[in-house]
């Protein structure tokens, strides 16, 4: 193998590391700043912090570090896909009760404007993801080029 074709390799291995770092330990943050402050809320609009407080929020990070390296893990087994799948809904339906549990305590008139806000955060949210897997799909034409036009060339 090419001295320069595998020090490229390696330098995409490495950039692929770090990647995968920033996607755990980020959403592993957020996971803990999440189930923390779902944990300290109390009515009307105050926290109260405890160490129940801290508890939920190593449980969060936990969590969403579990769930990263379940995702990134080289090695798979009979039903990985399904695991990967039912802690997928799991976390997804964790974040909705998340979001929805504090609606109950909303008044029948205030939510009309709710709606509306809410509404407008998923389409707005939505718009976002489109643009990304934009960017996803433009990054993979680009590699698919690259690697075509890289495979009979040497320095």
């Amino acid at each position: 193998m090419d001295a320069a074709v595998k020090g490229n390799m390696d330098k995409n291995t490495q950039l692929a590391s770090n990647l995968q770092s920033i996607v755990i330990w980020g959403s592993a943050l957020g996971g803990a700043v999440l189930a923390a402050t779902l944990q300290a809320y109390r009515l009307p609009s105050s926290f109260e912090f405890s160490g129940y407080t801290m508890a939920a929020s190593a449980v969060g990070g936990v969590v969403f570090w579990a769930y990263w390296k379940l995702f990134f893990v080289k090695r798979q087994f009979r039903g990985f896909k399904l695991l990967q799948f039912l802690f997928t809904v799991v976390l997804i339906g964790a974040g909705l009760a998340g979001v929805l549990y504090p609606l109950r305590f909303v008044s029948r008139e205030q939510l009309p404007q709710l709606f509306i806000g809410l509404s407008t955060a998923v389409f707005a949210l939505s718009g976002v993801g489109l643009l990304l897997r934009g960017c996803k799909l433009m990054f993979e034409e680009d590699e698919r080029n690259n690697a075509v036009g890289s495979v009979g060339e040497t320095d």
